[in-house]
């Protein structure tokens, strides 16, 4: 499993925040998924992709943002067949967990886990991307179901009720006259023999044994239906076509494949009705479902668990001056004084024919100047605008101070030559120090850190203004976002650190300068924009730690916290979303900023309130003048792209579900809408695209010749002058919903991000 760097990211998708913390969950839940996989392709055992996950996988291509679980089921006599190889084949240190094994676990489901406890071994920790907490993977069991409804009842009837038993013998709330009679019931009816001398748990595991064998008691071609009976289909569903669940498509999921039902539209639609519609209440469980394992931790603990808190020395001082004194702009200002001085005594020199005393000054001023160009040029790097206006005029200088050395030691020189050429080299001075302190020290610098290419679009127009004032400086510094141990220590060697910042995909013109040779107290800029909001507070990632909040402020007058990414508006109902805030809120970027930007008045409300939650009541005034509503300037993400031509643009997918759901001939239907596609074409431009891309996945639930067949009629619009066929590996899937216009097809993750852009989306 290769989760990247950039997958463990704070990111926004459906307008929903994902902390790192989140990531890390969501990380080693696809490793212990990554085992049940090998195990199944390993003794060709079939499972899907379930619940949550299945929606997933379908509308978002990976997790629902706010979910954080993985789900999957199985078929009975796959279950039975996972069961009895999964304990040789599971790292030894994972388990499974259900009503045998785990108390207090009385569901019929399986639950794998990477650990039986929460572990800060170092060795666990930097296997597991520093997520100390119990991940799991939850297997539903699917059973047939009976065609006569009856006699489906009346085994939900008997299941019931021996759960009923157990739960009661298990908490001890029967008599014992009544159990004995009880239990000599079921020995009739089932043709069993049930053991007295028993536990009360080890009756209720016998009981709930025989629950699952009436599970499991209609065959399967008895059935035209299964489902999961624990609980839904004891509440009374009947279950799903089995037709569904026949074959099995791998779909993408975050960096890998999940294998989902090859009915799997019908699947969710029966199981949510309209599921592209957005529900981001999440009801499944507490969320995050580790807070509970911390909390309980922090029960048992006699010390605080390590979190980020509020310290006043974190806000900045209003009384505290910036010491430039080391930095470009005061070296700056301190040569020229030199220079000055040293000018002086050349002419005093000069005025009363001391020749010598002079020529004695004159080097130390070629080589004080060449010294100032050589740092403004390291400094401010060889492009810079300030270099090509400065550095001419300090060569030109130097000239003019060779022609007065020359003068002064040629002896047939008069002294009024060589007094002309003092007052020329004095003139030449006065334009180095307007033009140094034209543009360099009184010049403005602003600097902009930004963490990744995507996430300096929300500093781009901030940048773009600040490069249209010609008195200002523009600085932009990648830094590279780095993993690290629990200790903080950065787990990557100086080459790899050097290969995570790539200059790709930000604009060409945009003067980037190199983040570990950029000295920020030779800069000292006027004002810094960050985007980065841990400092070392991130459980996994760090960046280089002289870009920490709390360390610019020694650097500059201004500190700008401007977050990457706009989030959507939340109410208090959105518990998730409102979680997530003590990862991007209550954090160090915005504590130490001296100006927080946010998105609107309701957003500053929300941050207000939990920065006073955080810091305390008196802090309130500091929140309210420092966070600004004044809206991200991030570009709308539906104009990114654009056509020059005014037809409208239609992207329609074809989904693999459509050729297993299609009722009668799926090629002559598709036939269809591509010719009635083609007779609109003077008012639309098509995209044709295919998903899943690899055609392999297609192959594993529909015929060779039907697949075949779908790519040539695909291949053959190729070539009208109406169509354009998507390379779903080259284009991504959010550069496709911002150029075309609208959406038509199956339903798959890009339909989901038309929704979210509010374009029209048919599914059909």
């Amino acid at each position: 499993m290769n989760i990247t760097t950039d997958f463990l990211r704070d990111e926004v998708r459906s307008g929903f925040y994902i902390p790192t913390a989140i990531k890390q969950a969501w990380a080693v839940q696809l490793q212990v998924l990554a085992e049940i996989d090998r195990i199944c392709r390993k003794y060709d055992i079939t499972y899907f992709a379930d619940w949550g996950t299945l929606l997933g996988t379908i509308r978002h291509g990976g997790y629902i943002p706010w979910d954080d679980d993985l789900d999957i089921c199985m078929k009975r006599e796959d279950y039975v067949r996972f069961r009895q190889v999964a304990d040789k084949e599971l790292p030894k240190e994972f388990a499974i967990h259900d009503y045998e094994r785990k108390e207090d676990h009385w569901l019929f489901l399986a639950r794998v886990i990477n650990r039986n406890q929460i572990c800060f071994e170092e060795e666990h920790l930097n296997k597991h991307y520093n997520f100390p907490y119990i991940a799991t993977v939850d297997i539903f069991v699917l059973d047939y179901l009976y065609e006569d409804e009856t006699k489906e009842q009346k085994r939900c009837e008997e299941i019931k009720y021996l759960i009923a038993l157990a739960d009661k013998i298990v908490s001890g709330e029967m008599l014992p006259y009544v159990r004995e009679t009880e239990l000599s019931k079921l020995e009739t009816l089932y043709n069993v023999r049930i053991d007295r001398r028993l536990s009360p748990r080890e009756l209720g595991i016998k009981l709930y044994r025989l629950a699952e064998e009436q599970m499991a008691r209609v065959p399967e071609e008895a059935s035209s239906r299964i489902g999961q009976i624990f609980p839904w289909v004891l509440k009374g569903s009947r279950g799903l076509p089995k037709v569904y669940y026949e074959k099995v498509v791998r779909m993408p999921f975050e960096m890998t494949t999940m294998p989902v039902p090859s009915h799997y539209h019908l699947v969710l639609q029966n199981r949510y009705g309209d599921y592209f519609k957005v529900h981001k209440v999440w009801e499944g469980h507490d969320y995050p479902y580790f807070e509970g394992q911390r909390k309980n931790l922090q029960a048992e603990a006699d010390f605080e668990l390590p979190q980020f808190t509020f310290q006043n020395e974190m806000l900045r001082q209003v009384d505290t001056e910036v010491d430039k004194s080391n930095s470009l702009k005061g070296i700056s200002k301190e040569c020229l004084a030199e220079l000055g001085r040293m000018l002086a005594g050349v002419e005093s020199g000069i005025r009363k024919q001391a020749y010598g005393e002079a020529l004695a000054i004159l080097p130390e001023i070629q080589q004080l100047t060449i010294d100032l160009g050589t740092l403004i040029e390291n400094v401010k790097g060889e492009d810079n605008l300030c270099v090509s206006v400065v550095i001419p005029q300090l060569e030109q200088f130097c000239e003019v101070l060779f022609a007065l050395f020359e003068v002064v030691n040629d002896e047939s020189s008069t002294h009024d030559r060589m007094l002309s050429q003092t007052m020329e080299l004095c003139h030449a001075f006065e334009i180095v120090e307007n033009v140094v302190q034209t543009h360099v020290i009184e010049k403005k610098e602003i600097l902009f850190v930004t963490t990744g290419a995507k996430q300096w679009k929300g500093l781009e127009s901030l940048y773009n203004a600040a490069v249209a004032d010609p008195d200002t400086d523009v600085c932009v510094v990648p830094v590279p976002l780095l993993q690290k141990n629990v200790y903080g220590q950065v787990l990557m060697s100086n080459d790899e650190i050097l290969s995570v910042v790539e200059n790709e995909g930000y604009p060409e013109d945009l003067g980037i300068l190199p983040w570990n040779s950029y000295s920020l107290e030779m800069h000292h800029p006027d004002v810094i924009f960050i985007q980065d909001p841990y400092d070392g507070e991130n459980e996994c990632l760090t960046i280089p730690s002289q870009f920490y909040a709390k360390n610019l402020q020694k650097y500059t007058g201004k500190l700008v916290y401007v977050p990457a990414v706009e989030v959507d508006e939340f109410g208090k109902k959105e518990t998730s979303a409102l979680y997530n805030t003590k990862h991007y809120v209550t954090a160090p970027g915005v504590v130490c900023a001296d100006l927080v930007i946010v998105q609107s008045e309701s957003t500053k409300k929300l941050y207000v309130e939990k920065l006073v939650d955080f810091g305390g009541e008196d802090t309130r005034e500091i929140w309210e003048k420092k966070i600004l509503p004044l809206g991200l300037p991030i570009a709308d993400a539906q104009n990114t792209e654009k056509n020059s031509d005014e037809q409208r643009k239609l992207l329609f997918c074809i989904g693999c579900n459509a050729v297993c759901e299609t009722k009668g001939n799926f090629i002559e239907k598709l036939q269809e809408k591509i010719s009635v596609m083609k007779a609109h074409h003077e008012n639309l431009r098509i995209g044709i695209c295919m998903y899943p891309h690899d055609i392999n996945a297609w192959y594993s639930v529909a015929d060779r010749e039907v697949v075949d067949s779908i790519v040539r009629m695909i291949k053959d619009c190729e070539s009208e002058p109406w169509c354009e066929v998507c390379n779903m590996k080259q284009k991504s899937f959010k550069d496709l919903a911002c150029y075309y216009d609208a959406y038509y097809g199956s339903p798959t993750p890009l339909a989901h991000l038309f929704n979210h852009n509010k374009k029209p989306v048919m599914l059909g």
